[in-house]
């Protein structure tokens, strides 16, 4: 019975979804990812907000939001090394899994909204190579302390590039970071970049290891900026790319540069078939058709909360 009614309910909010897409169809027709443009959640349901909780807290919902990141499993999320080291330290270290939290489901940072899906972390995997100087190896996996259901309308996961991609191949990249105003932008945006040669991106930036890659274009224009990090570069229905750094954002002769994730394909296997996908640090996390028929009223009532405040 409880799997019917989950069934209604995933069709329902198939049905919400499409409302939800058009009573937000231009929240700010200015918004740019510098030289992007909005995008609906269909065209990237892969992609998660990393967030830290006590701004989360302090500031109001989306006020935390970090970085970006996508799911590459059911319980587990890419995203760049840099976004989960706390910096404010004398030694820079890996921040406590219950410090983050990771959003998921809609394009809109600033909005809870029925289709959300949030999860706490249950453990964050830095490379054990980061360098936080050079940002060499900047991969990190996030395991969420909750499961995604696969068939969740808003949410679906990305397979990871396992060879490098051609020179010049057109990619996306998406995020809700800093716009060409300054802000941070309040839907999510995408913005189409190709791949460039070594040769060609080592002119300002130096040689850069295989671990690496450039995108974007040498006169700029497009790019990802500060608080894209951490997101994803598709390229084909495949990823790619981590968004990592740059000298500043759409700036001539520099364009963004990615982590290589062709680069890290065993390391992602490794790590998650290392990983215990039957434990939860919190019981009350593990999905069971129970634990789901609870989230599908909990989202009902968000809809109501939604609709109606």
């Amino acid at each position: 019975m409880i799997k019917i009614l989950y069934i209604i309910f995933v069709i329902f909010l198939n049905l919400v979804s499409e409302v939800i897409n058009a009573k937000f169809p231009s929240l700010n027709k200015e918004s740019k990812i510098i030289g992007g443009t909005e995008i609906p959640i269909n065209i990237a349901k892969y992609q998660v907000s990393v967030r830290l909780k006590t701004l989360e807290n302090q500031y109001g919902y989306g006020r935390g939001h970090l970085c970006g990141g996508s799911v590459i499993t059911q319980r587990l999320v890419l995203t760049a090394a840099h976004c989960v080291t706390n910096s404010n330290l004398n030694v820079p270290v890996a921040r406590n899994p219950k410090e983050l939290t990771v959003v998921m489901g809609s394009i809109l940072l600033y909005h809870r909204l029925p289709n959300n899906l949030q999860y706490n972390v249950q453990q964050v995997i830095q490379h054990a190579n980061f360098n936080t100087t050079t940002l060499v190896n900047d991969i990190a996996l996030l395991f969420l302390n909750g499961y995604i259901p696969w068939n969740w309308p808003t949410v679906t996961a990305i397979p990871i590039q396992s060879k490098a991609v051609l020179v010049d191949t057109m990619c996306t990249v998406t995020g809700w970071g800093r716009m060409a105003n300054g802000q941070t932008s309040k839907v999510l945006l995408a913005g189409q970049v190709p791949i460039i040669k070594y040769m060609e991106c080592s002119q300002n930036y130096g040689i850069l290891p295989q671990s690496m890659l450039c995108a974007g274009y040498m006169r700029g224009g497009i790019d990802a900026c500060q608080g894209d990090s951490g997101g994803p570069l598709e390229c084909n229905r495949q990823l790619v790319g981590i968004v990592s750094w740059g000298n500043g954002c759409a700036e001539p002769g520099n364009p963004g540069v990615y982590t290589n994730v062709s680069d890290f394909y065993k390391w992602i296997l490794n790590v998650n078939s290392s990983l215990n996908y039957t434990y939860y640090s919190d019981a009350s996390s593990i999905v069971s058709n129970t634990s789901i028929f609870i989230a599908a009223l909990t989202a009902i009532r968000n809809l109501f909360n939604w609709i109606f405040c």
